[in-house]
């Protein structure tokens, strides 16, 4: 362990030259401090707007029903019947936070926009250390505005895996200047045992470390072993939820076909890259300022002197390449082992573009001013408010649906999403119904059709049925069909003796009265 406490020349030069003055300097920083504090405001108020009214979408029903199941002893119950494919950590968190808050759409939603925020925080801290104050408070508005937000505001574990993963990297980075060193690996070891502890792919996040620490000692020519030994008791941690990840992987396994909507795939592995390393509003956002430094410097006006030599920023580039490294493991991954690819996966890689955007900005003249204008306009981008709008309109449904007939929604993301609809009475509710394909049935996608499966077995009040039971009993239905989804039901319902007698069009669907034919009446 001493040899982590021993700093060296190149570590106290990093400390020292971190900035020209002190951390944090008025006169100079004040407009970028004002603008950042400013952008956090506007961030927490649009948060919580969205987050309060905006209806849950499948993954979020999901975690809010195992909340709704009431004891950690229930929800570990429903995710070994394959509730969902997670373990059991945000689940419980939420039941414990629910119990001190209230279990509202804003409580429940609320862990993941802090978590985005504290995120913002470890890497403003960590940039700070290498960078000036302007080009640390980018660094965390580009955490806040970047693609990590547009997971800030969803009942699932992504957002805290984020967390934990950038706080664990504030703790290796400071190993070296670490008085206490034993306290950063215990950390390290804490936060990303948590992070697993969220959600299984997190045991990826190790690979970012693995890398980091490598490219550390082949350039210290150090090996510090209790940094690896921290990492192997982190990977450890998986085999507490070896159970849960054993029975999940075979309900996945039992999801995948021809349309599988996380097929690992070249075209996804592809569209999650440029999605989490290439977002389109920042890069806009901050080219067109640096184009605007540029013409400031072409008009002969010189670029201040950057204060922290390259040398002692290699950490910092550790880090990117680390990040970097992850989409890849977890795209390896996904292809020779799970078979589950999804770019909610690899939100850190997203970190790497922060350490890239806040170099080049270092390029700009008048940081002091520029950096938070381009702050600004990130955020103007990316806080716009967003549209409260239900992904089916219910409503409209049922308003459409004139004769008492039982409604049946044709596909199990729009059941799941019905029956969570605050804005129906019980009542309404109770029309909305789900059917349950033959066994066997070839589907293009499984994935919702065996969750509402599973789920049954879990709430067995939920209103579905098998279908052929269901039109045995020779009576009237209506059936709405999303454009948007698979139509595995509405191509079998087709294949049977029934006659549509009206047909009403609503937003991407189409609602359907059918009965049995005369014949078979």
């Amino acid at each position: 362990m001493n040899e982590l406490a021993a700093t060296s020349n190149e570590e106290s030069q990093r400390v020292k030259t971190s900035s020209d003055s002190s951390w944090f300097s008025p006169r100079k920083d004040w407009f970028a401090a004002v603008a950042t504090s400013f952008i956090f405001v506007r961030y927490f108020v649009e948060m919580t707007r969205y987050s309060r009214s905006q209806p849950l979408w499948l993954d979020e029903i999901l975690t809010t029903w195992l909340v709704r199941l009431g004891s950690v002893a229930s929800i570990y119950d429903g995710l070994a019947k394959g509730a969902e494919y997670s373990p059991p950590g945000l689940p419980v968190l939420l039941l414990w936070w629910s119990k001190l808050v209230g279990a509202s759409y804003l409580s429940l939603r609320s862990p993941s926009f802090v978590g985005i925020a504290l995120a913002a925080v470890a890497i403003f801290l960590l940039v700070r250390r290498y960078m000036d104050f302007s080009i640390a408070t980018l660094a965390a508005v580009l955490v806040l505005c970047g693609p990590l937000h547009v997971f800030a505001q969803q009942v699932r574990p992504y957002a805290l895996t984020v967390t934990c993963f950038t706080f664990a990297l504030l703790l290796w980075d400071g190993l070296e200047q670490s008085g206490h060193p034993r306290w950063n690996l215990a950390g390290i070891n804490v936060l990303l045992s948590a992070a697993i502890t969220l959600h299984f792919y997190s045991i990826l996040y190790l690979v970012p470390f693995a890398a980091m620490e490598l490219l550390y000692s082949l350039s210290s020519r150090r090996f510090r072993a209790p940094v690896w030994i921290t990492l192997a008791i982190a990977a450890a941690s998986i085999s507490l939820w070896i159970p849960l990840a054993l029975r999940a992987s075979r309900f996945n396994s039992a999801d995948h076909g021809p349309g599988f909507y996380a097929a690992p795939t070249s075209l996804r592995f592809a569209q999650s890259l440029w999605f989490v390393l290439f977002p389109v509003d920042i890069f806009v956002s901050l080219l067109l300022l640096l184009f605007a430094g540029l013409l400031v410097y072409l008009a002969g006006i010189r670029n201040r002197k950057i204060s922290v030599q390259p040398k002692t920023r290699r950490p910092l580039l550790w880090i990117a390449t680390g990040c970097a490294l992850l989409p890849l493991a977890t795209f390896l991954f996904a292809r020779l082992v799970s078979g589950t690819y999804n770019l909610r996966y690899i939100l850190p890689a997203s970190i790497c573009t922060v350490i890239a955007l806040c170099f080049a900005a270092e390029s700009l003249p008048f940081r002091s001013i520029l950096v938070p204008l381009c702050s600004i306009a990130i955020a103007t981008h990316a806080l716009v408010p967003r549209r409260i709008e239900p992904f089916v309109d219910n409503r409209a449904i049922l308003q459409a649906a004139s004769k008492p007939y039982p409604i049946v929604m044709a596909e199990g993301l729009m059941f799941f999403q019905a029956e969570e609809d605050q804005s129906l009475t019980t009542q309404e509710r109770g029309r909305l119904e789900y059917l349950i394909l033959p066994q066997g049935h070839a589907l293009k996608d499984a994935t919702n059709e065996n969750l509402v499966i599973r789920w049954l077995g879990i709430l067995p009040q939920l209103p579905a049925y098998p279908v052929d039971p269901y039109l045995q009993s020779r009576r009237c239905f209506y059936v709405f069909d999303s454009h948007e989804s698979a139509d595995d039901l509405a191509d079998y319902l087709n294949t049977q003796t029934l006659t549509t007698t009206n047909r009403t069009f609503i937003g991407k669907g189409t609602l359907d009265e059918m009965c049995p034919s005369a014949a078979n009446r």
